[in-house]
């Protein structure tokens, strides 16, 4: 194969374009769910680095002659090391995503390690376990600094932890912690004891000496209960809450509740975190409210419950339904309503709009992300969304909750303006696809398939009253924990989506 010399120069400048892109760190991407309260996590999503390495290697021979081909290959292998070696440096990791028949094993087995929790507990739930640690963290995070403070949540903590933060300087401060996701990695049941292992991402300010600074983290909990004993109800597991009383979390040095007076001690009667360690940690900046990344992992296989075939007829039986006309029913009043109700207005800066939508965690975590954009004059403008088609990849249920994960793959004109109007990220000339796992709840024995997008599905007073703690201001009711429909509770990128 014989090129001409401007061939030569095209190729040569599109490699070194890849060598340039590839050292880059990764920028987060826009709309609600695509990054910008995960921003990626501790993993850099499909495919190793190594991988791409290869390809150009084997590209650069094919096409180019040899004295530009060697050159190119050292400037290659020297960029990739610098690259390596950078994010060795700084904790960041390249790490393969897991094959797909890995990752459907993964998911197989914590399907079977929760069974056997159930077995042994019928009140565990995962989606208020889930809930719970998150609270945890949130709270941890917020106190961890502050002795007075932190002594309020020992109970919840072991204390070689709580002692790890008693000398810590007293001027630093973090808040605006926004919880991405957390997944249960692993379920062990030993004589005396249950432990769960989960990963949390997570991004939150820290500020000291007048500065803030905004970082990324990544944080494998050991939490562990004592064998034998049932779980909290969810009025205990959805605030951080004395296990004995319910009343808002607050004990003295000894671990006494200070409403109940009943001394606490770790693992009795609720979850504490055993051990933690922070798996990845970076810095993030503002600029990623306008920083796009090619999509990762939307022509990834579908990751299904490996019962889903059961589940959905079970939960069909369980509602005196057909699966195949609920499914419709959910398709169109639930998922597909939701979904475009809820970029809509991520697309306008209503979010208060679809507080009723919403999980507190999830609502007060893209709220985050609405509050920069208002305070930059920024606005994320999702334009000509379509569903292109959706998956069910999961049922589940227990003792007070019923939950359905769906993969939905859609496409939208996604970019960001500033206060003139201007496109500074992404475009406005052609749609992305993409696709996310949206995962809904509602409380067990719940009949409501949709709700009135536009008042409370209380009282049916209008929206403008409802607080950002989900509670209706007309009627008092709590609307955000599924109690009168289905609410959304996790929105999970499709390459960190593990069941």
């Amino acid at each position: 194969m014989k090129l001409k010399s401007k061939d030569i120069i095209f190729f040569s400048i599109v490699i070194l374009i890849g060598i340039f892109l590839l050292v880059l760190p990764e920028v987060a991407m826009a709309r609600p769910g695509g990054g910008h309260s995960y921003s990626g996590g501790g993993s850099s999503g499909g495919g190793g680095g190594g991988d791409l390495i290869g390809i150009i290697i084997y590209l650069i021979i094919y096409l180019l002659p040899p004295y530009i081909s060697i050159p190119l290959i050292i400037i290659l292998i020297i960029g990739y090391n610098i690259y390596q070696k950078k994010n060795k440096n700084s904790g960041n990791q390249i790490v393969s995503k897991p094959t797909y028949a890995v990752q459907a094993q993964s998911v197989a087995n914590i399907a079977q390690q929760t069974h056997g929790l159930k077995n042994v507990d019928a009140n565990f739930s995962r989606i208020l376990f889930l809930d719970f640690v998150s609270s945890v963290f949130i709270k941890f995070q917020a106190y961890k600094y502050s002795p007075k403070d932190l002594k309020t949540i020992h109970p919840f903590f072991d204390q070689s932890i709580i002692n790890t933060f008693a000398s810590k300087p007293s001027d630093l401060r973090i808040n605006e912690i926004v919880v991405g996701g957390i997944n249960i990695l692993q379920i062990l049941q030993t004589g005396s004891a249950i432990q769960i292992t989960v990963e949390i991402n997570a991004n939150y300010t820290q500020t000291t000496g007048g500065k803030s600074t905004r970082y990324i983290v990544t944080e494998k909990w050991l939490l562990e209960r004592k064998a034998g004993v049932l779980s909290p109800t969810p009025d205990k597991m959805h605030k951080l809450s004395c296990p004995a009383c319910g009343a808002p979390a607050n004990f003295n040095d000894a671990g006494n509740c200070a409403h109940c007076g009943t001394l606490i001690t770790p693992g009795n009667m609720q979850w504490f975190v055993r051990n933690r360690a922070i798996v990845y940690s970076d810095t993030i900046k503002t600029n990623s409210l306008t920083s796009y990344a090619p999509e990762v992992g939307t022509n990834y296989p579908t990751v299904y419950s490996p019962t889903v075939q059961s589940e959905n007829h079970q939960f069909a039986a369980r509602h005196n339904t057909d699966w195949d006309s609920y499914w419709s029913v959910f398709y169109h009043n639930i998922a597909a309503k939701y979904f475009t109700d809820i970029y809509d207005n991520w697309s306008m800066l209503t979010w208060n709009n679809v507080r009723h939508l919403l999980t507190d965690r999830l609502w007060e975590s893209y709220n985050f992300w609405i509050d920069e954009y208002k305070r930059h004059g920024y606005r994320n403008v999702l334009e000509d969304t379509q569903i292109l088609k959706m998956h069910l990849a999961k049922i589940e249920t227990d003792k007070f909750y019923e939950a359905i994960t769906v993969r939905i793959f859609a496409s939208t004109k996604d970019y960001v303006v500033n206060k003139e109007g201007k496109v500074i990220g992404g475009t406005n000339k052609a749609a992305r696809v993409f696709s996310e796992y949206w995962t809904f709840i509602r409380r067990s024995g719940v009949e409501n398939d949709q709700y009135d997008m536009k008042s409370c599905p209380n009282c049916g007073a209008p929206l403008d009253k409802m607080g950002q703690n989900g509670v209706c201001e007309y009627c008092g009711a709590k609307v955000s924990t599924g109690e009168f429909s289905w609410v959304l509770a996790v929105i999970t990128q499709d390459e960190e989506y593990k069941g």
